[in-house]
């Protein structure tokens, strides 16, 4: 039930992501989930393989795949801060409000990967509230879902803004979104970023 409420709720932000890719793209997914935005592109998109750790997610999606018919999207089950996944360059890589779920070590390495894969890399992300309510709705929201510690780092770092701000040779484009603490990030890259 969650996932649903989740889905319908982030629907709208969704969207704002489908239009910032351009048709006939080949697009990874990090942190995919249910696969609910590939879904979404699955129409636009030339190619499309999203990317979880939960079984469960990729189960359901790959489900729904085969149930729809759908040829051009696959899901892949693998730990993002572990396994190795496309090393080739696509014209978009996306994760969407996961990263602050991540060490704050483990977002930094994989969004620098994705930025050197990717001709374009689109983050959705949580950004710095604006006023107390917002500031308490937050934390609220990432008290009770498990991850606090987690975020508590994200935003002692200054939260997307900071992640962003930490690596060098990109230049990102913001853009809000009806929610005032969530925001999408439209990244490039100036030159090739070095893995170390």
């Amino acid at each position: 039930m969650k996932g649903i409420i989740a889905d319908k709720y982030l629907l709208p932000i969704r969207e704002q992501i489908i239009d910032l890719i351009l048709p006939n793209a080949d697009v990874l997914d990090f942190g995919c989930g249910n696969g609910d935005l590939l879904f979404k592109l699955s129409h636009k998109i030339k190619e499309g393989i999203g990317f979880d750790n939960s079984k469960a997610l990729i189960s359901y999606a790959m489900k729904k795949k085969a149930l729809n018919g759908i040829s051009n999207i696959d899901f892949k089950l693998i730990d993002l801060c572990k396994d190795s996944f496309p090393n080739r360059l696509v014209n978009y890589s996306i994760a969407s409000l996961f990263l602050h779920v991540l060490s704050k070590n483990d977002a930094y390495f994989l969004l620098k990967q994705m930025i050197n894969i990717s001709e374009v890399t689109i983050v959705c992300g949580l950004s710095k509230p604006e006023n107390l309510r917002q500031s308490f709705l937050l934390y609220m929201d990432q008290k009770f879902s498990g991850h606090y510690s987690k975020f508590k780092v994200y935003k002692e770092n200054n939260y997307m803004e900071g992640l962003l701000e930490s690596l060098s040779h990109i230049c990102y484009e913001s853009y809000s979104t009806f929610d005032p603490v969530i925001k999408i990030y439209k990244i490039t890259k100036l030159n090739k970023i070095q893995l170390s």
